[in-house]
C-alpha cells in the first residue's frame, strides 16, 4: 500500500507529526491548533487566514502586503512566517 496523505484532527498537527510527514514526502491534512494560528491574541484582535491567497486578513478586511520566512538565531525555536500590513490602511 502506498500512502500519500495522512488525515487527522487537531491532535495530529503537533510539531513531530508535521516534521515526520515532511521527511517522508507525505501530505498532512489536519486542523492547526488555534494557538498556532492566532497566538495568544484576544478575541477582538484576531486575524483571519485566506487559504486561497495564503495570507492573513486584518479586521478591516485588508490582506497582508507580503510575507517573509524568518529563521531564529538561537536555533531552539521554530522558523516562522511574518506577515506585513499597511498599518494606516488597517486602522481605518
Amino acid at each position: 500500500m502506498k500512502i500519500e496523505t495522512v488525515i487527522g484532527d487537531t491532535v495530529y498537527s503537533e510539531r513531530e507529526n508535521i516534521q515526520l510527514t515532511n521527511e517522508n514526502n507525505l501530505r498532512l491534512v489536519s486542523k492547526l491548533h488555534p494557538t498556532v494560528i492566532q497566538g495568544r491574541r484576544k478575541e477582538e484582535d484576531k486575524f483571519e487566514f485566506n487559504k486561497d491567497a495564503g495570507m492573513y486578513v486584518c479586521k478591516a478586511g485588508h490582506i497582508a502586503i507580503r510575507k517573509e520566512y524568518c529563521g531564529r538565531k538561537n536555533g531552539k525555536r521554530n522558523k516562522r512566517y511574518k506577515y506585513y500590513f499597511e498599518i494606516e490602511k488597517c486602522k481605518v
